[in-house]
């Protein structure tokens, strides 16, 4: 069973606008650098024969898949609503602004 929390941090790392505004592309691809890094380390530390568990690399693409995935779904998210709320897309170290 392949279980990750990447894909999920790295929903987070977008919505909470750490790497810049919340759609931007530079927050969107740092969100998932950061998310990747962290899904390969933690794969990774699995890899350790005290903590009796396995490195696989089935699970390591499964995590980068559900970044991937994440990714798309966040940067259609974002232009639909900026988009609907008739806000202008951000630069990437810009704020959004309204009209």
């Amino acid at each position: 069973m392949v279980s990750s929390c990447a894909p999920i941090l790295k929903i987070l790392f977008i919505t909470a606008s750490f790497f810049g505004p919340i759609f931007s592309w530079r927050n969107i691809l740092l969100g998932s650098a950061a998310s990747l890094l962290y899904s390969f380390i933690d794969e990774a530390l699995q890899a350790i024969p005290i903590i009796r568990r396995h490195f696989a690399w089935d699970d390591a693409a499964a995590n980068a898949l559900g970044v991937f995935l994440a990714a798309i779904a966040m940067a259609i998210l974002g232009r639909f609503i900026l988009r609907h709320l008739h806000i202008d897309a951000p630069a990437s170290d810009g704020p959004i602004t309204r009209p």
